[in-house]
């Protein structure tokens, strides 16, 4: 049974948890290190190495290597030279980011093991969630892995995965854990005490609707409720489940008419335990709705004519658009709002490759690439000298921008218009959980990012040959309203 068309009601469980073929699975058992350990039908076991709440700690399957190479590191030169290499650095991935960079979170580690060798294998773990007592999904917010093979090549394959959460019951004395694979098919589950037990803090709700006011805007929260996310592969027992839409409605006055220039951009959601859930992968935040309050953060952004939206544009004129295939170098920079922006490129469709900010080389799609899109991004170096690479493949022209001193109280938007006067929104791609691919974005402003580099798609006719380009900036209202959690799926 899956979340479509269930209620969520006091008594009930938000999720149905089903592990039939899979239920020996989910059975507990005790490694012979005491560790808490899962037996799978592969011949291996999962272990849980390690559970702990704060700042992510290092971790090791060699700490004896690690202590010797620390040893060896005091040596004088001479002498470490001619000694072997104790090993070789372990590789490492990540994924995701923590709704609060820095901050606190809960940590797990995992390993698996051959069950008659006992040597350790790849884990095959790509996600893990946490279900509280009503079934309530809390979905990890980053995920990573350390591997001793330097030929390892994917995720799976790595001997060492861990997962990050900043929403996890945190109430609860124990709490279900819960791991899938890359076909985001149930593996195992672990029953763990957790590491910190908290109360919620007094929230007084308010009743909806609900209106904020930022200057001369007005917001109000209307109406509130959730609905069943069908984005996902759909129900079925054993399969990750795509957590519940939050659905609220706004309504903006500007100032005192109804205006439909203003339009929310980012929604983040707290609850009065502590917790922000992460946006990674399902891009809508989810929590516990029998929890007795909510508070939703919620950034907008005006249009680029809305009257008090305090925008500041920069144009750039009769631009040639490059032929499929081909490239032009940029290096034009205006200062806008206190960011700085730089344009360095300008592609046609296909192949282009940067190295160190400047376009290098470009070369047609294939036939069977019309339709596909990718971002690799590389940096390497030592001494304060980094070298950067960028490979871009994209089914359209695109413009290859840098925006320096961008935060959370901004946004971008790029607009191209061609020689006719038609007027194009730029495009962006971003990572589909699902599809294990990327999937088009219809956001019209972009948000803050750590890599400074942003490539936009420009969907332009293909009888167009110039082009006009407007970056805007726009400065975000932010409004907060504390409510009591919606209480059914519809």
């Amino acid at each position: 049974m899956g979340i479509r068309g269930m209620r969520l009601t006091k008594g009930r469980t938000l999720l149905a948890i089903a592990i039939a073929s899979g239920g020996a699975l989910a059975l507990l058992a005790l490694h012979s290190s005491g560790k808490p350990t899962v037996s799978l039908p592969v011949g291996s076991l999962l272990t849980l190495q390690r559970i702990s709440y704060g700042q992510r700690q290092p971790f090791t399957l060699k700490p004896w290597q690690s202590q010797l190479q620390k040893v060896m590191d005091q040596l004088p030169t001479w002498l470490s030279r001619r000694l072997p290499a104790v090993s070789n650095s372990p590789g490492m991935w990540e994924a995701g980011r923590l709704p609060l960079p820095g901050g606190d979170a809960l940590y797990v580690w995992l390993t698996r093991q051959d069950s008659r060798s006992g040597h350790y294998v790849g884990t095959g773990l790509y996600w893990a969630e946490i279900l509280d007592e009503h079934g309530c999904p809390f979905h990890c917010a980053q995920a990573g892995g350390i591997t001793y093979n330097p030929r390892a090549a994917t995720a799976a394959e790595y001997e060492v995965g861990w997962f990050a959460f900043q929403a996890f019951p945190r109430w609860q004395k124990r709490f279900r854990l819960r791991f899938y694979n890359y076909q985001h098919k149930f593996v195992g589950e672990f029953v763990v005490a957790n590491p910190l037990l908290r109360g919620p803090a007094n929230w007084e709700t308010e009743p909806l609707p609900i209106t904020k006011r930022d200057g001369d805007l007005t917001f109000t929260l209307q109406r509130f409720s959730l609905h069943a996310n069908t984005n996902g592969p759909g129900s079925g027992s054993g399969r990750l489940q795509s957590p519940p839409l939050i659905a609220p409605i706004f309504e903006v006055r500007d100032p005192g008419r109804l205006t439909t220039e203003w339009e929310p951009v980012q929604m983040d959601l707290f609850d009065s335990l502590g917790n922000q859930p992460s946006v990674w992968p399902f891009k809508t935040p989810f929590l516990c709705p029998f929890e007795s309050a909510w508070k939703l953060r919620v950034k907008f952004c005006g249009k680029e004519n809305s009257g008090v939206s305090s925008n500041a544009c920069w144009t750039v004129h009769h631009l040639k658009l490059p032929s499929p295939g081909s490239y032009a170098a940029l290096s034009m920079t205006q200062q806008v709002q206190g960011l700085t922006l730089r344009l360095i490129g300008l592609a046609g469709a296909g192949h282009t490759s940067y190295s160190n900010d400047v376009p290098v080389r470009a070369r047609p799609l294939n036939g069977l690439e019309r339709e596909d899109y990718s971002e690799t991004s590389m940096a390497a170096g030592s001494g304060g000298r980094m070298e950067t690479k960028h490979d871009i493949l994209m089914p359209i022209p695109h413009v290859a921008l840098l925006v320096s001193g961008l935060t959370e109280d901004k946004r971008i938007s790029v607009q191209a218009s061609d020689e006719h006067g038609r007027n194009f929104s730029a495009k962006i791609w971003e990572w589909d959980f699902w599809s294990g691919g990327f999937k088009e974005s219809h956001g019209r402003y972009l948000a803050f990012k750590h890599d400074s580099h942003y490539f936009l798609g420009l969907d332009l006719p293909a009888e167009a040959t110039e082009l006009d380009l407007t970056v805007c900036v726009h400065r975000v209202r932010t409004v907060e309203f504390v409510v009591k959690p919606p209480a059914r799926l519809p």
